[in-house]
């Protein structure tokens, strides 16, 4: 499964779709998922490095298309998921890309989480998601306690710079070193990250 690519500029919504469904009329491209991350208020960078706010009138129309099956959404507006629920159908598969909110974003009809977190602690993350997915809330706000220091930790600096620090505390078999673009993280974000960890019962 793919993600769709914006074009490489801010258009308006109707020539984003005319892009996708060109593609879907030129290429064998296989099925693929619509990317919205949240580090612009809704505008957010799409995979290639391009930012688009799609709308959710405009995920309905998306969805029509036979190769978009569904979103990964990490505007960290949870109401999302009921609105698109009912515009594009339950059968629409909306994945959380914002470890945070992802249990709320689950309990709205979500499916699943394209996960940060789960990069350093694979296993707690897993289990979460297993909760949910058989409705064990109580379980899963268990484990969202757990977690939530990491998930805010590991954006404590520039990403993914706390997220090589802490795999070099959970893996002694990680390198600790770091090439540019990337750089190390600052000391209270260090500091963070650590504390996270001890909570998480990961060190």
């Amino acid at each position: 499964m793919a993600t769709a690519h914006a074009p490489s500029r801010f258009p308006r919504q109707a020539i984003f779709y005319k892009d996708l469904g060109r593609r879907r009329r030129s290429e064998d491209c296989g099925r693929k998922t619509l990317s919205l991350p949240g580090d612009r208020g809704g505008f957010g960078k799409v995979s290639g490095g391009f930012a688009l706010c799609v709308v959710s009138e405009q995920i309905a129309r998306l969805a029509e298309l036979p190769n978009i099956v569904g979103v990964k959404d990490a505007t960290a507006k949870v109401d999302r998921v009921s609105e698109q629920r009912a515009t594009c159908g339950t059968d629409f598969v909306q994945l959380s890309g914002e470890d945070a909110t992802a249990l709320g974003f689950n309990a709205h009809g979500g499916v699943g989480c394209i996960s940060v977190s789960a990069n350093v602690a694979p296993r707690l993350c897993a289990d979460f998601q297993a909760a949910m997915a058989r409705h064990d809330w109580d379980g899963a706000l268990a484990l969202q306690d757990r977690l939530y220091p990491l998930h805010d930790a590991l954006f404590s600096d520039s990403s993914p710079g706390p997220v090589k620090y802490a795999l070099t505390r959970v893996r002694p078999d990680m390198p600790g070193d770091v090439r540019l673009p990337i750089t190390w993280p600052s000391e209270s974000s260090r500091a963070a990250v650590d504390r996270a960890l001890e909570i998480a019962g990961l060190v």
